[in-house]
C-alpha cells in the first residue's frame, strides 16, 4: 500500500470486532495488540469505478476491480 498511501487503515478480522467496539475497552493496551499488519495475501490493489465515492451507488458491482 505504501505506493498508493502512506498509512494504513486498521484491517481487524471479523473475530476481533466485537473487541475492538467494545465500550468497557478504555485502556488502549489490549486494543494495541490487535494493530498487527495484515496479511498480504488477501489484499488487492488497483482502480476502481468513481461510482465508488458516493454512497448512493451501493452494489456489489461497485467493488468490482475497473478496467486498467
Amino acid at each position: 500500500m505504501a505506493k498508493r498511501r502512506d498509512r494504513m487503515p486498521v484491517v481487524l478480522p471479523e473475530d476481533a470486532w466485537r473487541s475492538w467496539l467494545h465500550p468497557a475497552m478504555g485502556d488502549p493496551a489490549p486494543r494495541s495488540a490487535m494493530l498487527a499488519p495484515y496479511p498480504a495475501d488477501p489484499r488487492i490493489a488497483g482502480p476502481v469505478s468513481k461510482a465508488v465515492n458516493r454512497v448512493g451507488n451501493e452494489a456489489p458491482a461497485r467493488i468490482e476491480q475497473a478496467a486498467a
